[in-house]
Order: structure tokens, then C-alpha cells, then sequence
């Protein structure tokens, strides 16, 4: 799906691409996820290349858009807690501003399936 929304972008070069994981699994699968997607990628129409990409905990793009468009409920002093219930599992994380708190973050098998 990546790629074909890549090919629908019409784009040709990505500087950075930001990819997000489970909580559970970041730590385990984030090397193995950016190597596999940083570099040229050949599709039948033609080629992608990808600089280099970062790997981050699944509900810490929901804190970037709250951060952008929270107005002034999003408050970089105080601790937030974002929950993301997703197909195959539940993920929360607590960051301060933009700092995740990996003690009071986790993952728990189970969501919306």
C-alpha cells in the first residue's frame, strides 16, 4: 500500500519517510523496517528513491496533528496521553511535549477487528 500511495503521489524521490510501528514492536522491528524501505524500489512504472527513513510509535503522529492543529490545548510542559486503537492492536503512549515516556507507554493485543 505504501508504494501504490507513493505512485499516486507521483513522486519519484523522498528525502525522509516516517513509518509507524506498534508500541510493542518498535524496538524489535525498526532497523529491520527502515533497511527495508531506505533505497531505490523498482515497481513496474518506474523507480522510487527513498533517502532515509524513521521509524516511530504509531500514536506519536496523532501528537504531531494535535500539536498542529490542538490550537492552544496542546501544551508542550504537560504530559498527554494518546490512544490508538487499531486493527490488530491497542497502543497508548504518554509523552511529555514531544518525549515519550516509555514506562507509562505500551501495547496490548486486541482492537477494532
Amino acid at each position: 500500500m505504501l508504494f501504490g500511495a507513493l505512485r499516486f503521489a507521483g513522486v519519484s524521490e523522498v528525502k525522509r519517510l516516517v513509518l509507524g510501528l506498534s508500541v510493542h514492536s518498535i524496538n524489535k522491528y525498526s532497523a529491520s523496517v527502515r533497511d527495508a524501505f531506505t533505497g531505490t524500489h523498482h515497481f513496474a512504472n518506474g523507480e522510487v528513491k527513498i533517502g532515509s527513513v524513521k521509524v516511530i510509535p504509531q500514536p506519536l503522529g496523532s501528537l504531531v496533528s494535535f500539536s498542529e492543529y490542538g490550537g492552544e490545548q496542546f501544551d508542550r510542559d504537560n504530559a498527554h496521553l494518546v490512544i490508538d486503537v487499531g486493527y490488530f492492536t491497542s497502543n497508548w503512549v504518554v509523552a511529555n511535549g514531544f518525549t515519550m515516556n516509555d514506562r507509562r507507554s505500551g501495547c496490548a493485543p486486541g482492537g477494532a477487528s
